[in-house]
């Protein structure tokens, strides 16, 4: 199946470039998560994480039993003379992350680090200081738009629009039929 198949391409990856570490990471593609800005009032860690998880619920497509929720806090905001910290929480369904778990196990690895991919790439671009980058990261029918401030992520949304999407309107336009 498919964990079979991507463990066997990570063991000849690791075997070509002689790799024997035994810890990986691991990025969501950002068509498994369902991201959402919150504004949320001032709060320590913990209780954070609550409300996050109280505020999602309302919205997720899925039983919250069956989600993976996490968060990262964005910032201070003032909201009608209110002071906010805003959020950006980050929700998938446990099986998609189970299933990536599966794939570095079946490879012989452990993941030291389950991220998603617009806050990866923030990271393996590793802007240095503070300045704001602007990330797109295109897959084939749903993309990603981040921004990050140094390696903080500052915004994110998905975007239902990918490559197959240009591809057919090219083709569209060219009258041409689209390649699969």
């Amino acid at each position: 199946g498919y964990a079979d198949e991507c463990a066997r391409a990570i063991k000849r990856l690791r075997s070509a470039g002689g790799f024997r570490g035994k810890h990986a990471a691991v990025a969501l593609s950002i068509a498994d998560l369902d991201v959402r800005p919150l504004r949320l009032p001032p709060a320590r860690d913990e209780e954070l994480g609550q409300m996050v998880r109280f505020e999602v619920e309302a919205y997720l497509q899925y039983p919250i039993d069956q989600a993976v929720v996490d968060y990262v806090a964005a910032g201070e905001i003032v909201d009608r003379g209110e002071r906010k910290i805003e959020v950006i929480a980050v929700c998938s369904r446990r099986q998609a992350v189970d299933q990536q778990l599966e794939v570095l196990k079946i490879a012989g690895l452990r993941a030291r680090v389950v991220d998603v991919t617009p806050c990866a790439l923030a990271r393996a671009l590793g802007q240095p200081g503070s300045e704001t980058v602007a990330i797109l990261d295109i897959g084939y029918d749903t993309s990603a738009i981040a921004i990050v401030q140094g390696e903080d992520l500052i915004f994110c949304r998905r975007v239902d629009i990918g490559s197959q999407h240009v591809t057919q309107a090219i083709a569209e336009k060219l009258d041409l039929a689209p390649e699969r």
